[in-house]
């Protein structure tokens, strides 16, 4: 670790807060059975009180500010044990994906409770979030952008059909990037009419299409520009589309993906969907899909989640 001076920020990995909180309940009660009479003869008791709950806390606080306190110096980020050279960063944002290692923590996954997570993109393609409950203060200390205003999501207007084509469009552009080549395909006449459109941002940077199929809530699209990925406004979406169909009074919300790609089945599980098998019309969706290939691009099923 450099020196002090070089520390330009610094954030604690939990407070003492809750260790004083309970020596205070604990001498409070100690002096109340002193007034009663008693505290003389349970002194003994109290002191063993006082060392078992105050330090076993102490000790638990501490052990979480040597593994999860964040530093920030001019030449690395560390958190705990886990050091990140400035250097390897190229860039850093604000959000998570759910295969994103958190640094300083080496046996659990996901965020700490009450933190945000800054992306931390590093020189050989691999990422790291810091977990902080001041994300501004880190991007600022970084030389980031502060966090954007969370997009608004609304009913799409008329006119903006064509500006949802190109978010779809750029959108499908990952696949390729990916390795996977999508069919040119045109949705069949097994697919619902559109029933809604629900948009993030104005001007757009996110969809979602939906409509019924066998009674239920079904996404006939998702899509997010590639350059607003990673911040959540796929989950954000999905969430309005939930609450949409709830509104609706359909039981559950279903939709087709592929199941091995990350940001489709995996992204789709993490939100409480599940696999189930087709039948009715969604099964006649999926057999329209293996027909025009996609399932030759990478397998495919159909999945619901209950509303």
């Amino acid at each position: 670790m450099t020196d002090v001076e070089a520390v330009r920020y610094r954030e604690a990995g939990r407070s003492y807060l809750t260790t004083a909180i309970l020596g205070g309940v604990l001498l409070l009660g100690f002096v109340l059975d002193l007034v009663v009479g008693a505290g003389v003869h349970h002194i003994v008791g109290w002191a063993i009180a006082m060392v078992l709950i105050v330090g076993s806390e102490a000790l638990t606080v501490y052990a979480a500010r040597v593994m999860r306190t964040v530093t920030i110096t001019d030449e690395q980020i560390s958190v705990g044990e886990e050091n990140v050279p400035r250097s390897t960063i190229t860039s850093v944002k604000q959000g998570v994906d759910v295969e994103d290692r958190v640094l300083g923590r080496k046996y659990a996954t996901g965020l700490p409770r009450g933190t945000v997570g800054v992306c931390l993109e590093l020189a050989d393609g691999s990422r790291a979030v810091l977990a902080t409950r001041h994300p501004n203060r880190v991007l600022d200390v970084l030389g980031a952008e502060p966090a954007e205003e969370p997009a608004q999501i609304r009913i799409a207007d008329e006119d903006e059909h064509a500006v949802i084509a190109e978010i779809g469009d750029r959108a499908d552009s990952l696949f390729r990037v990916a390795g996977y080549e999508l069919p040119d395909f045109e949705r069949s006449p097994e697919h619902p009419p559109i029933k809604r459109i629900l948009v993030l941002g104005r001007p757009a940077i996110g969809f979602v299409e939906l409509a019924e199929v066998d009674g239920e809530g079904y996404v006939a699209e998702l899509a997010v520009l590639p350059s607003h990925m990673r911040r959540g406004y796929g989950t954000a979406l999905m969430n309005a589309a939930c609450d949409w169909a709830r509104e609706q009074g359909y039981p559950a919300l279903t939709l087709t993906t592929f199941t091995e790609i990350a940001w489709n089945g995996p992204f789709y599980g993490n939100l409480g969907f599940s696999e189930v098998e087709p039948t009715g019309g969604l099964a006649k969706i999926r057999a329209h899909e293996a027909e025009v290939g996609l399932d030759a691009v990478s397998p495919r099923v159909a999945m619901r989640r209950e509303l």
